[in-house]
């Protein structure tokens, strides 16, 4: 073979070769598993984020609704009738009446009672509903004459959170009627009873009848004497003044516990509902004291000589004489009451004797005239600011301290009573 045909034979192979073998800068489809094409032969593949789970929206409880402050209440003899006085909304006439000395309302404001006495002079305790329905008997004549020497009902009032109505006759016994059922029925016997107190929370009651208080349930059973006063010092058939403590657990009550004169002569008690008096203080002072709202403060007024000393005593057995006044000036000088916040007392500080004129009064501060009429009696504290007050036995006013009072009724009296209701 020639050198040239080798060549050209040589050739022919390498260009059949070439063309056999598969070129190295060709793509190729790729397969998936199944054999087909799959997407990134042709594409690129997209970058594609996961989605984002929703955001949870904290959850939030719709806000609970305002509540509504509380509306005073006012129930009240005028004008020959029973009258309610509700804040807000202004005054209306619940029911005719003659000659009425003490009107109470129960404490959700839905039953007036109050004391009357009819055409023939007898006592008589009567209701009516908030809404001028229903006036009713509750205890009459009928029952009262079967009282062995009873002519009159002296004291009544309500059951805390109740619509049963307690009375007392001069008997020292104690009585109750449910407002509903007008049947009245005895819970003690002359004697047994007594002006009473009740607990805040409706539990316990105190009767006071001549030189011993009791507590008992609201129903009389287990009665216990829990003080005894000393013989030969007394009060009058109301008994003595009785602090509750807000929680129930007890009262406060101030006593002689010595001869009138004599040194720590008086003492200021606490009475446990379970548990013997705990002494809280003494002081040297005469019979009669006004004890302050959280019974740690005693007021009392030294009318033996003159000019008359007004004194307080605090918790700590201090006493401080906050003034002296003399009669010929004052002519009706007398403590009436205290404020809630038991700091400040109320003087009258009238120089005419046909008037009750009520100052403000605390240690370290001067007396304020605290109504803004020329006489008010009683007066009575609905809250921390305010005064619920009768001028001159007939117009009722409510009076921010401070501030000019607001007139309820022209033709009212000073037989008034009054609570808060919800609206």
């Amino acid at each position: 073979m020639s050198h040239l045909y080798r060549l050209l034979l040589a050739a022919v192979v390498c260009l059949l070769l070439a063309a056999c073998t598969p070129s190295t800068s060709a793509s190729l489809p790729a397969t998936s598993p199944t054999g087909s094409p799959s997407p990134t032969a042709t594409i690129a593949r997209a970058t594609v984020s996961p989605s984002p789970a929703p955001t949870a929206v904290p959850a939030t409880a719709s806000p609970a609704p305002t509540p509504k402050p509380a509306v005073l209440r006012v129930a009240y003899f005028g004008g020959g009738h029973i009258m309610l006085w509700t804040e807000g909304k202004g005054t209306r006439q619940l029911a005719d009446a003659l000659n009425v000395e003490q009107v109470r309302i129960s404490d959700d404001g839905q039953v007036i009672a109050y004391l009357d006495r009819n055409s023939r002079g007898a006592y008589e305790i009567l209701a009516v509903n908030a809404g001028g329905t229903n006036q009713r008997l509750l205890a009459g004549q009928d029952y009262l004459q079967n009282i062995q020497s009873a002519d009159r009902t002296v004291s009544f009032d309500f059951a805390p959170g109740s619509h049963t109505v307690y009375f007392v006759t001069e008997q020292y016994d104690l009585h109750r009627v449910n407002a509903a059922s007008g049947a009245p029925t005895r819970v003690f016997g002359s004697g047994q009873g007594g002006f009473f107190s009740f607990s805040p929370n409706g539990q316990w009651m105190t009767l006071y009848h001549p030189n011993e208080l009791v507590l008992a349930p609201l129903d009389g059973s287990e009665v216990r004497a829990v003080f005894q006063y000393p013989v030969d010092f007394g009060y009058t058939m109301m008994g003595p003044q009785i602090i509750w403590k807000p929680d129930s657990l007890g009262f406060y009550l101030v006593s002689a516990s010595g001869p009138q004169g004599g040194r720590d002569n008086m003492t200021v008690w606490f009475i446990p509902v379970a548990g013997k008096p705990v002494k809280q203080m003494s002081y040297t002072g005469p019979y009669g004291a006004n004890l302050s709202p959280d019974g740690r403060t005693v007021v009392y007024l030294y009318y033996q000589h003159e000019p008359v000393d007004v004194h307080v005593v605090t918790a700590d057995g201090k006493d401080t004489t906050f003034g002296s006044y003399a009669s010929q000036s004052y002519v009706n000088l007398n403590f009436i009451g205290w404020a809630p916040d038991s700091k400040h007392f109320q003087l009258d500080l009238s120089k005419d004797g046909r008037l009750v004129v009520p100052y403000l009064c605390a240690v370290g501060e001067q007396p304020v005239k605290l109504t803004d009429t020329d006489d008010a009696l009683p007066v009575v504290w609905v809250d921390a600011q305010r005064v619920l007050f009768a001028s001159r036995g007939a117009t009722l006013h409510l009076q921010r301290v401070g501030a000019p009072s607001i007139l309820l009724d022209a033709d009212g009296s000073s037989s008034f009573d009054y609570t808060y209701i919800n609206p």
